[in-house]
């Protein structure tokens, strides 16, 4: 067996404990709230940043030293610095919640209306009046419980998907490694990283063995990047290469470091706190609900004081003048609105989460159809994020990864390659079950083991992508040549590092001959390369032309976004690798192999969603913490850009050509400069920090859109909060990024929010329709009043009977049209973004004085016909109590409900297609309601009804009738008028 190691990267700190005072006071920290060195120490060390200092100076900077912090030093630093751990959101008491639902302003209408009753019950001793007045706190409590309900069960939905930083962390206390819970660690702390850990705290590395580490939910960059001990001149510690911030994972690899920040003083904690300082704003649905209760309520309460004060002055009594003024007002709140919104919104919800998308605010269902731009993260969501070799250069031929593996005989020249991407990698040196699982005979195929380790992606995604694809090439190989290449052993490994940017190893034979195989920057190989190796094998001058047309092919699969390795190789003497103790002795004169290109590849639905959303007039915008030129050609692929139009020149105009805008732009453009630049239809941002990212989305709600924000990681966090709409990752984001969303893409797909957009939108539609459905059957309530008022006639219409309609009757139906499916053509319209409100002219014309004047002549024709038919004559006075009287209530009562079951259908967007089961439910209850006020005794005594001669229905069917044919006709007339087709979505009245 081979013993001797070629190369070893280690940093060794053994100096003495700290002989700085062990007092670390306020003064003496960074601004970011870290402890900094002792004030006699060198001065330069009080003006660099913990990345530019050399490892034991930065130790030094935060009083430690290479045995730790003592535990009673630990303490103190706890107790002063306070607990490693980030400050939730609090959502408030359950009560708290409830509370503030029974202070709405439409609720305080209605306990003021049940006062009044309550008082004239007590103070008139008419004890019939109590059960009216705790109807009417029956129906606060019911809206209020449905709004409650909502918040509730956002935050229960959230339970299940907690996932914060880690538990627990390897530290040196007092010489001694330890095992203590994250949120005790403190500045100064030395931590322990291995492969699969997560970084509790914002750590400078002291020593680093080929660490590589995943940032994409703190940067946003998709490829694993490698982390060095030695002093980094940046002066932006994201790109710091010798810090790991907290949330970052290992991949590969393993290192030490110092604690420099904790908690909220970590670059974590601040994205974290930066999130907690926005306050949501009211999604569009939620403003427009506002406004409408608002209107709602100063209607209701100026015709309640208007109709009392008129029945005072009409001679009526006192009492009864505010029974009226209590009636006007339950008349015209429509008291299952809200129950109805909620309900609809949740069955919108269900559906949706059919499609993987958990909806955690109900309100962010509607708001989605009204989205007008989409700023969508990259990585994961636009693409797969698992690497895949897409093409391979070899001896000037390029194939696609799939042709390569389709190909039926490999040459020598082409089995050196893939030998040398089974072989140069780190994926052997862990002694881990499941790396040893992914070390195995070269000949075996993943096809032909779907269980294999490497199927699951274990260990540095960018090792297995090149391991996995070699492996289902060279399942085809004879097997001599298994035979051979199984022989084969590790000897050593000459690990990545920044500096060299290349990785090399030995393996050798039983025969004693020793193989070095290489891999790294394609201009790195080919600075060390001499020769190439041709079809047969052998190795032949790799000459000046051939390198430079290499590098224009590695440089061009760069521009494409592409992740490009070359590959070499050197055949070493026998025994004389031993003999050499550097990197640099061994890889030299090597053997060029070809060039190797990855990608994050891009999921196949996501350009025929994108195509989807330009389609229904949504721009979509992406920001990613990514490289530019990687930016560049994934919004080519997937549709963003046309091809060929993007421009990535950081030195072109920030505002008349530049499509992908570097983040670091961002600081130095004006607002205005935002706003102009934004105005693009086509336009990338890329090398995007968290604070960058929410500037651009409030620049775009300033603009009056309606945006909707993806993200998966701390970085996404504010700009996510900060949205009308954030839509977070459920696979592979961060809890912070969850806890900051309304909607959670359980496949981590993008396509799912072109979905969720559609039933956005058809939302909007139904709560339309069914908002026209209840408003309208206010007219035929308050109608009753004012012929009371005005003319000697007996009360068509009790206010009980009133509350039997709008929280009985009208609800299910309504429930029906909220859960109407949403229509293929809304996809094709534009969006609605703030510009068009729920109640505007279109609407007061349908509702009103179209649905409301049938229903309320039918209910009027109804009650004057029962009175006439009862032998009652104008002018004759009738007991309130009589069997005359409440017969022509019922027959108002009766009339409303029946004329709204047409209603219903005609409300619809197809207003007679069938399949809506909760409309046909509604029908049949609203049928069985009518049976129970005419025969059923115990209702009839609530409700004071009795029961009606069957002429009435005829009557009545009349008006429905010339409702229905009259509204067929408005919609020819509107649709010729607009020149659309019959089977469109009804138009808006009036328009």
């Amino acid at each position: 067996m081979y013993k001797h190691a070629i190369y070893e990267c280690l940093i060794s700190i053994q100096g003495p404990p700290s002989i700085f005072p062990r007092k670390i006071r306020k003064e003496q920290c960074h601004p970011a709230g870290l402890p900094i060195h002792n004030p006699h120490a060198p001065a330069v060390e009080s003006i660099m940043k913990i990345q530019n200092l050399l490892p034991e100076a930065a130790l030094r900077s935060l009083h430690s030293h290479s045995e730790g912090l003592s535990t009673a030093e630990a303490e103190k630093r706890l107790a002063e610095y306070g607990r490693n751990s980030i400050e939730r959101r609090n959502k408030g008491h359950p009560l708290r919640i409830f509370s503030r639902e029974l202070s709405s302003l439409l609720a305080i209408v209605l306990w003021i209306t049940a006062v009044v009753v309550f008082s004239i019950a007590f103070i008139y001793a008419q004890e019939d009046m109590y059960p009216l007045g705790f109807a009417i706190i029956g129906v606060v409590l019911i809206n209020a419980f449905f709004s409650f309900w909502q918040s509730l069960k956002a935050e229960r939905a959230m339970e299940a998907l907690q996932n914060i930083l880690p538990v627990k962390s390897l530290v040196i206390r007092s010489g001694n490694w330890l095992s203590i819970a994250a949120e005790t660690l403190v500045p100064g702390d030395i931590i322990s990283l291995r492969e699969g850990d997560t970084a509790a705290a914002d750590i400078r590395l002291l020593e680093s063995h080929s660490l590589r580490v995943d940032t994409s939910h703190i940067t946003g960059e998709s490829l694993p990047s490698f982390r060095h001990s030695e002093p980094d001149k940046s002066d932006d510690i994201f790109q710091a290469r010798n810090i790991v911030l907290a949330g970052v994972r290992v991949v590969s690899g393993r290192a030490q470091g110092v604690v420099f920040a904790t908690g909220t003083r970590s670059e974590f904690g601040k994205m974290a706190g930066l999130t907690l300082a926005s306050e949501k704003k009211p999604s569009p649905l939620q403003h427009e609900i506002a406004l409408v209760s608002k209107r709602v309520a100063l209607l209701s309460i100026a015709l309640g004081v208007g109709f009392a004060v008129l029945g005072v002055i009409s001679g009526l009594p006192f009492n009864q003048s505010l029974l009226l003024g209590a009636a006007m007002i339950v008349a015209n709140i429509p008291e299952g609105l809200m129950p109805t919104i909620t309900l609809s919104l949740a069955f919108a919800a269900q559906r949706m989460s059919k499609r993987n998308a958990l909806v955690r605010h109900l309100p962010a269902v509607e708001a989605l159809g009204s989205t007008t731009v989409i700023c969508t993260d990259k990585t994961g969501t636009l693409t797969l994020n698992q690497l895949k070799v897409k093409e391979v250069d070899w001896l000037a031929q390029n194939f696609d990864a799939g042709q390569f593996i389709a190909k039926k005989d490999f040459t020598a020249g082409e089995n050196a390659l893939l030998r040398a991407m089974l072989w140069a990698h780190s994926l052997m040196q862990s002694s881990s079950p499941q790396k040893a699982a992914i070390r195995k005979p070269p000949g075996e195929s993943p096809r032909d083991a779907p269980g294999d380790t490497l199927s699951m992606s274990l260990g540095d995604p960018l090792e297995v992508a090149l391991v996995t694809f070699a492996n289902q090439c060279t399942f085809r190989k004879t097997e001599v040549e298994i035979k051979i290449e199984t022989e084969l052993e590790l000897v050593s490994e000459i690990p990545f590092d920044d500096t060299r940017r290349r990785q090399s190893v030995i393996v050798g034979d039983k025969g004693g001959r020793a193989l070095l195989l290489s891999k790294g920057a394609p201009e790195v190989m080919l600075a060390r390369s001499s020769l190439r190796v041709n079809a047969q094998g052998t190795a032949e001058p790799l000459s000046t032309g051939d390198r430079d047309a290499l590098l224009q092919r590695a440089e061009s699969y760069a521009r494409r976004g592409l992740k490009v390795l070359g590959y070499g190789q050197r055949r070493l003497p026998q025994d004389d690798y031993a003999k050499n103790s550097t990197a640099e002795d061994v890889e030299v004169e090597l053997e060029f192999l070809g060039l190797v290109a990855l990608e994050d590849p891009i999921r196949p639905e996501v350009p025929a969603a994108i195509a989807a959303c330009h389609s229904a007039g949504i721009r979509v915008m992406m920001i990613t913490g990514d490289h530019p030129e990687t930016a560049r050609s994934v919004a080519e692929e997937i549709g963003i850009f046309p091809n060929g139009t993007a421009n990535s020149d950081p030195h072109s105009n920030p505002i008349s050509n530049a499509e992908v805008i570097l983040g670091h732009e961002l600081e130095h453009w004006s607002a205005t400069q935002l706003q102009l630049a934004l105005e693009k239809n086509q336009i990338a941002f890329a090398r995007v920090r968290a604070n960058q990212k929410q500037r651009i989305v409030q620049a775009l709600k300033d603009k009056k859109h309606v945006v909707a924000v993806t993200g998966d990681g701390v970085n996404d966090a504010p700009a996510l909060r900060c949205a009308d709409v954030g839509v977070a990752m459920g696979i592979c984001g961060t809890d912070v990024a969850r806890e900051s969303s309304d909607v959670i893409l359980l496949d981590d797909n993008f396509a799912t929010i072109v979905s969720a957009i559609r039933e956005g939108r058809g939302i909007y539609a139904n709560i339309r329709n069914f908002m026209t459905y209840i408003f309208s059957s206010n007219v035929p309530e308050a109608v009753p009043f004012v012929l009371f008022m005005l003319f000697p006639i007996p009360l068509p219409l009790t206010i009980l009977q009133i509350l039997s309609i709008d929280l009985g009757t009208d609800l299910v139906p309504a429930l029906g049209l909220g859960a109407d499916p949403a229509g293929e053509k809304l996809m094709h319209e534009p969006p609605r973004g703030y510009g068009r409100h729920l109640i505007d002219r279109s609407f007061i014309l349908k509702a009103y004085l179209w649905f409301g004047l049938w229903l309320a002549l039918a209910s009027m024709g109804g009650y004057f016909y029962v009175l006439l038919d009862g032998g009652w004559t104008w002018g004759q006075p009738v007991e309130p109590n009589s069997l005359l009287a409440r017969q022509a209530a019922t027959a108002t009562l009766v009339s409303v409900v029946l004329m709204q079951i047409a209603n219903v259908f005609l409300c619809r967007q197809q207003p007679f297609s069938v399949g809506n089961n909760l409309i046909i439910l509604g029908v049949e209850l609203e049928i069985v309601f009518i049976v129970a006020v005419m025969f059923f005794a115990p209702l009839q005594r609530i409700l004071n009804t009795a029961q009606v001669t069957w002429t009435l229905f005829p009557v009545v069917f009349c008006f429905m009738g010339l409702m229905i044919l009259g509204e067929n006709l408005r919609r020819k007339v509107i649709s010729k008028r607009l020149k659309l087709s019959p089977d469109s979505p009804a138009p808006r009245f009036g328009e």
